[in-house]
């Protein structure tokens, strides 16, 4: 319950601003203060070059952030479940009222005959929900292509960063079946999927943010109950999948800004000639 809360709290991030902040680099070419003659014949008439732009409220509802704020943003919750999954399993506090062995006894105290295979396949739920909306004809964040490049990408990641770390940590299972036990594999992969489900559905309503961090959570819970990870796998696990996914669709969208201001024309004003300045990026 906890990691479903801190997630879902986590990625309740603001709607895409881009067209905002396209409309605000634009009037920043034009200062509010900056006017043109209407009319050389009457020079006392003048006009905001802009009178379209409500300049003193962009300037004041909307603020740039530097790359390390979003990228701060994008990893603060996965690090945080990162931070309290390895402190969970670290060898000197595996005893303790947060540690592994502790959380696990207590689980197989009450689920102490938990067998399903419904992990297996809940995993993937919010990729499936995700694509059987868009089916529906509800638009999404991105077009079918686009978030598909996104998702593969973001599984691609994930699969080699566990897979990596499952060799080299060795890292024995509850059940003693084998030494592939950190960090979960299933739980990765279910958060992946549905911080997919976030960034493609959520600015459209919470409810799909709900529902797909819900299944995720219960992915990461069975794994425990069926005794194959520990609790410090789980976490860090679900810190990757969410982790890896954000900063995927961080350069995605940077990289779409990027794309979209190629070139910035400005005017210059002297006394007898009205000019363009033209900054063009190659």
């Amino acid at each position: 319950m906890c990691l479903f809360l801190a997630t879902a709290w986590g990625q309740n991030v603001p709607k895409n601003e881009s067209k905002r902040f396209s409309v605000y680099t634009d009037s920043m070419l034009f200062k509010p203060d900056f006017k043109i003659k209407q009319d050389f014949k009457h020079p006392n008439k003048t006009k905001p070059l802009r009178s379209d732009i409500d300049f003193n409220y962009l300037s004041s509802s909307y603020s740039i952030k530097s790359n390390t704020q979003q990228i701060q943003k994008a990893l603060t919750i996965p690090g945080a479940l990162a931070f309290i999954g390895l402190y969970s399993g670290h060898k000197n506090n595996t005893r303790s009222w947060i540690g592994k062995h502790t959380i696990q006894a207590r689980v197989r105290k009450e689920f102490p005959a938990f067998r399903s295979h419904l992990d297996d396949y809940l995993q993937w739920g919010p990729i499936a929900m995700t694509y059987s909306v868009k089916a529906c004809g509800i638009r999404g964040r991105n077009n079918i292509w686009t978030s598909t490049k996104l998702l593969l990408k973001a599984e691609l990641l994930t699969g080699l960063f566990c897979h990596t770390f499952k060799n080299l940590a060795s890292n024995t299972r509850p059940n003693g079946h084998n030494t592939k036990s950190f960090p979960s594999g299933h739980t990765s992969q279910a958060f992946v999927a549905a911080t997919f489900m976030h960034k493609e559905l959520g600015h459209l309503n919470t409810w799909y943010s709900v529902a797909a961090y819900g299944m995720a959570s219960t992915v990461g819970t069975m794994r425990m109950m069926n005794n194959m990870h520990w609790f410090s796998d789980v976490m860090v696990g679900a810190a990757a999948g969410i982790g890896i996914t954000n900063l995927v669709y961080l350069l995605h969208d940077k990289s779409q800004k990027r794309k979209e201001r190629k070139w910035v024309a400005v005017p210059t004003i002297n006394s007898d000639t009205i000019g363009l300045a033209m900054n063009i990026k190659l």
